[in-house]
């Protein structure tokens, strides 16, 4: 049976569940910690358009704002001098969707007016194009021929057209097609014979941007925690952080190592250490599970 489609998260939303990470269920957060989880989560996405390595801490305020406001949700309480903290109807969205992340690409450019409209109004996915053209009475091989041939139509990307004499910016319309393909990002997981967990990925461009998996419900209360991330040859990348369906912290992993959508990840989780094992490749279990303990 086929999943479900997640509806894209907003800005109010995605500020949301930056305050869930950083722990806003139980304390109240500072607008600068947010801001920059909020841009680690969906890098681009609040920056200003003309310094794009500068995060926008107005913007970032606003959404936060916008997220206290009962028709978004009632999401949030607090204010910029107070901090802010999640309420019930926050907390349930944040566990709700943070398990969607690793599965979506969330980052972003800031738009100027022209991309904006193209964004919102002035482009169309074929198939939607396609669906309407059927209904209208015109057969596939018409369509097909006359989307390939048509002296008004352009192809800005993959399943991605519009009017000729739009101005898209490089990578704009790229970045509209790459939400559109679904990608399974958990593709295996289990315990090994040594008494450790395995997570196994196919990894998308959403993860490798905000360096966040899901996890499966029948492991969250194994690994809830944090742990020390390792490689195999026994480097140390960082930490990696486990609460309910998510793990976060594979940045550091990913900025190393690389890594490219649909390339395999493998992390093997030892509970009595606290270590977490990294493999980029395919490796099979059995090796990682060599490679830590001659780590350890």
């Amino acid at each position: 049976m086929t999943a479900p489609k997640s509806k894209a998260l907003s800005n109010h939303e995605i500020v949301t569940i930056a305050v869930y990470l950083l722990g806003g269920d139980t304390q109240r957060i500072e607008t600068e910690d947010i801001a920059v989880k909020s841009n680690e989560l969906a890098p681009g996405r609040f920056t200003w358009r003309k310094y794009p390595e500068q995060i926008n801490i107005e913007n970032v305020r606003t959404f936060l704002s916008d997220a206290k406001k009962p028709k978004n949700g009632l999401y949030l309480l607090g204010a910029g001098k107070d901090g802010w903290i999640l309420t019930e109807a926050g907390l349930a969205f944040a566990i709700e969707r943070v398990k969607d992340l690793g599965a979506v690409d969330l980052s972003r450019k800031a738009m100027s007016p022209k991309e904006r409209n193209f964004e919102r109004r002035e482009r169309v996915e074929s198939h939607k194009l396609e669906d309407e053209c059927l209904r209208h009475g015109m057969n596939q091989a018409s369509f097909s021929m006359n989307l390939s041939n048509s002296p008004i139509i352009s192809r800005f990307a993959r399943c991605i057209y519009g009017l000729r004499g739009i101005e898209v910016s490089p990578g704009q319309a790229e970045s509209v097609a790459v939400q559109l393909r679904k990608t399974r990002v958990l593709s295996d997981y289990g315990w090994t014979k040594h008494g450790k967990i395995f997570l196994s990925y196919k990894l998308s461009s959403g993860t490798l941007a905000n360096g966040i998996v899901s996890v499966p419900a029948g492991m969250k209360k194994h690994l809830s925690g944090a742990y020390e991330l390792r490689v195999a040859e026994g480097a140390h990348i960082g930490r990696l952080f486990v609460k309910d369906s998510q793990a976060w912290g594979l940045g550091p992993l990913f900025r190393r190592r690389g890594g490219d959508p649909g390339d395999s990840l493998r992390i093997l989780f030892d509970l009595k250490t606290k270590n977490a094992i990294a493999e980029l490749g395919q490796a099979s279990v059995e090796e990682e599970d060599e490679a830590e303990e001659k780590l350890l």
